[in-house]
Parts: structure tokens; sequence; C-alpha cells
């Protein structure tokens, strides 16, 4: 980044070079440091937990998830993505932030429709994980995401050599106090 920008800009396009339609996916990811006062938020209606070990989809008004404060994603017990639902959203964002008023924020353009928060989740197992996609026992993290489509079970047609542009437009991202 230039020594005098607080922001990461990004734009994405998704090409389909072929002479027929495809079905496509599409979301970013973001690696963001997890603290034990970490707390994510996301414009919602409600909000949908990708369950196991059956793969279904459950609504949940968020962040009241399974009885915890689910904006603390130290709280969830097991691995979970939540999906943050608010349809019509002009510009959507999700903002992890620590007690100290500093986090991370993504927002976008409107066509990137989905907002999601992944946690590993307070086990052995999710530490495991943490630990061999990082360093062990320093680099404990969830992951912030967005995504054309409202969830990940979903997909969306590219036409015969279409391309679609997605931009991220960030706010300001310097320290402050609400």
């Amino acid at each position: 980044m230039p020594e005098d920008e607080a922001n990461v800009w990004v734009h994405v396009k998704i090409i389909n070079p072929n002479p027929y339609a495809v079905k496509a996916y599409w979301w970013t990811n973001m690696a963001v440091p997890l603290r034990k006062d970490t707390r994510v938020f996301s414009p919602a209606d409600y909000a949908i937990e990708h369950v196991l070990p059956d793969n279904h989809l459950e609504p949940f008004e968020f962040p009241h998830a399974h009885g915890f404060d689910g904006s603390y994603p130290t709280n969830y017990p097991y691995a979970a993505s939540v999906f943050f639902r608010k349809p019509g959203l002009e510009h959507p964002w999700i903002v992890a932030v620590h007690h100290d008023y500093r986090g991370i924020l993504h927002t976008s353009t409107n066509e990137l429709v989905g907002r999601k928060m992944f946690v590993f989740g307070n086990s052995s197992g999710g530490q495991h994980w943490m630990d061999f996609l990082s360093l062990p026992g320093q680099g404990n993290y969830i992951e912030l995401q967005a995504g054309v489509m409202p969830t990940q079970d979903q997909e969306f047609i590219l036409e015969a050599n279409q391309s679609i542009l997605k931009r991220s437009i960030p706010l300001e991202t310097r320290h402050q106090k609400p």
C-alpha cells in the first residue's frame, strides 16, 4: 500500500472466455486477527448458518446464535459459516472490531450482496486448523468474506464471453471512536 493510504482497493473482473454459459462462484476472503474482544457486525435482517453434518442452512436472529452472543467469534464452540442477509442494501459491509475501536472493514458496491463470517471455533480442532493455516499459537484469525450470491451454496450463470466487474469501495479505516 502507498505510505499515505489507509485503504486497500480491489477491482475484480470475472470472465467467461467460453462460447457457452457456465455456472460461476466468487467470494472474497480476508483473514482478520482474532482476539477475545473481537466482535463482528454487518447490516442484517437475519443471519443464516451453514450447519453440519447435514449441510443445511438455518436462519436465526443475529447475534443470538444458539444461546450465545454470536457477534463474538470466540463464543462459537464449533466451526461456523454465518451469512448476513440484508436484501437491497446499497453499500454492503462487514466489520471486525476490537475493544480499542480498531478493526477491519470490508465494503463494496451492491453487486456483492453476500456477507459472511467464518469462525474455526474454540475447540482443539479449530485451534489445530488455525495453527496449520498460519503459525502455531500465533495466528488466531477469522475470515470475513463477500460474494456475488447471498450464500456460498448458490451459483450464478455467466453467459458465453460475458464478463462482470466487481469493485470494492473501502470506507475510512483509520482509528476513530464511534
